[in-house]
């Protein structure tokens, strides 16, 4: 039996291809770069500067020192492990092919453009728990529109920098299939698994052959 098109994305996810965990965090890693990068020339650019490690490690510190490496540490840990790990498991249920450079930057505009809203609406949270002197750490407001329109530009640039980057360095690759490490090789000419009722015990009907995906 064929699963229908709308129903297809509630397969198992270890029935998708993904990207491999090696290239994911590659792709965390170049996309981290880019993002700070762009933070600090957007001023270069007469773009607003969105102090970043400041504003989440002003959360919890009030030494300007210990919230700068506080904030450095988290931002770096959220964007090399935390999202390229999210935008793995989500791969096969964005939008945009699984497999190739089009459908890999499709994925990344959406992941930049999710983040971006994600950030925008917690910014202001940032700027009120912030335990820094105003003078150093000013609020930035939903969207950082304290900085005006062009606040907002660089926000969003700097997602969609970062989204294009790791959604691009994860696809390269074909992608890891996780069944492959459980002794199941011949999955890409849709035969017949390991187990007949692995199916029947998800609730799912047979998986469709190559053509058919």
């Amino acid at each position: 039996m064929k699963i229908p098109a709308a129903f297809r994305p509630l397969r198992p996810l270890v029935l998708n291809p993904r990207p491999g965990l090696v290239l994911t965090l590659l792709g965390g890693w170049v996309g981290t770069i880019l993002l700070t990068a762009s933070m600090l020339a957007a001023p270069a650019f007469g773009l607003p500067f969105i102090d970043v490690p400041h504003l989440v490690g002003g959360i919890l510190f009030a030494s300007p020192t210990a919230a700068f490496w506080a904030g450095f540490w988290a931002n770096f840990f959220v964007g090399l492990i935390v999202w390229p790990s999210i935008l793995a498991v989500a791969w096969p249920m964005l939008p945009g092919w699984n497999i190739g450079v089009l459908g890999s930057a499709i994925k990344g505009i959406a992941l930049g453009i999710g983040l971006w809203m994600l950030s925008g609406l917690l910014l202001p949270t940032a700027g009120w728990l912030n335990r820094l002197d105003p003078s150093l750490v000013q609020p930035p407001g939903f969207f950082a529109m304290n900085a005006g329109v062009a606040g907002m530009a660089a926000l969003l640039a700097g997602h969609l920098a970062y989204g294009l980057a790791v959604a691009l360095v994860a696809g390269m690759g074909e992608g890891i299939f996780v069944l492959e490490t459980l002794g199941w090789p011949g999955h890409r000419r849709a035969e017949t698994p390991p187990s007949s009722t692995m199916y029947e015990d998800l609730g799912l009907p047979e998986y469709p052959a190559t053509g058919d995906r």
